[in-house]
């Protein structure tokens, strides 16, 4: 009893070694879960913000980049020589047709006396041609008056006025029913402001996330570094693979929890010159979604059709159910001899490899995120323009996510356990023989 006893301490002393790591592990990957889908929140409402919906289609970006345009062409507004010139000849022409008005209104003679003597009057003290000579004097005094700093303050304030009023009448309530909930989410009151709070907000949850990341990755890496020592000793091969099938379990969950691909198409920048005026548009977001392995197979269930929820089906139990059954039955198979014998398990442990479709969900994701970048640099590409009126950027931002690496990681780690346990249990058998 004493030689059992002391043939399975270390097995015990190594699971307590083992241990820490684990939970590390686990509570790095719960950490990664849960800054990777706030991130994948925090540019959600970014792509709300900025859709073009709100932004190129929107009546009330346009009404306030063009607000602000009027505003400085009132602000600026000077007469030019020609606008000069032509108002000069339109004041004149109007003056001479008052006074050629007012003397057919004057000669006109209806009988009555009150009439006659008016006539009369006007007649005798009016200079009717020195008037008209002094047309252009007029003229200059009243161009004095208009172009005076006060007058041209006045004509501001009257054009200002008529657009506050114009303004007040377009108004799309669609911002303020979707925008203004996450500007008071945000602490702030303007779109630039908001953008500067996300971008730094995601930022932020990227770099956590990557860190934690890398925490989980270099503990597998660590762990199977650590079968070069476990080989040789058969007592402790047994409990080190039930640590390093845990460890590939939490790696499985984050990875399949954890947003894999990120697909953003925007128009970075679009300049228009208008009144010799630029009217800039930046971060138009065409398209954007990013989403985990479960996040997508709920989606393709929740839509009710029988082609989607095959689909959604075929996901789960192949890239989801199976390898988590596939390890788990690892561990039974190499601790539980009586299990050795069922089919079911023995199937699970040795034979669903060629079912599972992990490695094959990990191509099929890498060439998806090679298909949409191809795709949308190719459509994005007919949108860039560079003329003296229009200039506009696109950029396509598709990239693969912590997930896809974490759920990549999984896979080899999966391959190399299948390995190790064909290992373990040759050296348990020639042991026993």
């Amino acid at each position: 009893m004493s030689s059992s006893r002391r043939s399975t301490s270390p097995s015990y002393w190594l699971l307590l070694a083992a241990l820490p790591f684990l939970l590390v592990a686990g509570w790095c990957g719960i950490q990664a879960y849960k800054h990777a889908n706030e991130r994948a929140t925090v540019m959600e409402q970014f792509s709300v913000v900025n859709d073009v919906y709100y932004g190129l289609l929107s009546v009330n970006a346009w009404e306030g980049q063009l607000e602000e345009m009027l505003r400085n062409q009132i602000h600026d507004f000077e007469l030019t020589e020609e606008q000069d010139s032509l108002l000069r000849e339109e004041i004149s022409q109007l003056l001479y047709d008052m006074l050629d008005e007012l003397e057919v209104m004057i000669q006109e003679d209806d009988g009555s006396f009150k009439k006659k003597l008016r006539k009369l009057a006007v007649n005798v003290f009016v200079d009717k041609e020195g008037l008209r000579e002094k047309v252009p004097v007029f003229t200059e005094r009243i161009m004095d008056n208009l172009t005076s700093e006060a007058s041209k303050e006045r004509l501001k304030g009257i054009a200002s006025e008529q657009l506050d009023e114009f303004v007040g009448k377009i108004y799309d309530n669609r911002d303020s029913l979707n925008i203004r909930p996450l500007f008071q989410m945000y602490n702030v009151d303007s779109r630039s402001a908001f953008n500067e709070a996300a971008k730094k907000k995601a930022a932020a949850l990227e770099r956590t996330t990557y860190n934690y990341a890398f925490v989980l990755l270099g503990i597998c890496l660590l762990f199977l570094l650590g079968w070069f020592f476990i080989m040789p000793r058969y007592r402790f091969q047994k409990p080190y693979f039930l640590s390093c099938v845990a460890l590939a379990l939490i790696t499985l969950l984050t990875g399949l929890a954890s947003p894999m691909i990120e697909i953003d198409a925007r128009i970075s920048e679009l300049d228009l010159v208008l009144l010799e005026q630029h009217i800039r548009f930046t971060d138009q977001i065409l398209f954007y979604r990013s989403k985990s392995i479960l996040e997508v197979v709920q989606i393709l269930l929740d839509t009710g059709k029988f082609d989607s929820m095959l689909v959604g089906s075929l996901i789960l139990a192949f890239s989801v159910i199976l390898p988590f059954s596939k390890l788990s039955c690892n561990a039974l198979f190499l601790l539980v001899k009586k299990v050795r014998k069922n089919v079911v398990i023995h199937w699970l442990a040795y034979k669903s490899g060629k079912w599972s479709m992990a490695d094959v969900m990990v191509v099929a994701i890498f060439m998806s995120y090679v298909g949409f970048s191809g795709i949308m640099d190719d459509q994005l590409s007919s949108l860039n323009r560079d003329t003296e009126a229009v200039t506009s950027i696109t950029t396509n931002l598709t990239s693969l996510r912590p997930g896809f690496y974490l759920f990549m990681a999984f896979v080899l780690f999966s391959l190399v356990l299948s390995s190790l346990l064909k290992e373990v249990l040759k050296r348990e058998e020639k042991l026993e023989a």
